[in-house]
């Protein structure tokens, strides 16, 4: 990989993470319109790193600490034939135990997911 590939994706994944943790706030904030910003950069980040066929990168992000990133994380890894089931028990432990909206979306993820709705594409 060329330097310049290496340091864009690098900075995409820091931009991953970052925008993660800014979504996760605003959503618990009930701040939609920060959470709408951050959720582009969500996607662009993915977008990019999925373009390099890179998007295992993201799997260290499943043992964070801040439920915001292992949520995103899970949610893009069930496409991963490697990291598929462990996504998904990821997934269905924070429906479980969080009584929050967190939980809801975990929740929902997997819904999709079991229904064949969900794609890679947002």
């Amino acid at each position: 990989m060329l330097r310049d590939e290496k340091n864009k994706l690098e900075n995409m994944l820091e931009s991953f993470i970052y925008n993660c943790n800014i979504y996760g706030n605003a959503i618990l904030d009930g701040d939609s319109t920060k959470a709408n910003k951050a959720y582009k950069k969500i996607v662009a980040a993915k977008d990019d790193i999925l373009s390099q066929e890179q998007l295992e990168l993201l799997a260290p992000n499943l043992d964070s600490d801040l439920i915001s990133i292992k949520i995103w994380t899970a949610r893009y890894l069930l496409f991963s034939s490697t990291f598929s089931k462990r996504s998904e028990d990821i997934l269905e432990s924070i429906s479980n135990s969080e009584n929050n909206l967190f939980g809801t979306i975990a929740e929902q993820t997997l819904k999709e997911w079991k229904n064949g709705r969900l794609t890679l594409e947002h």
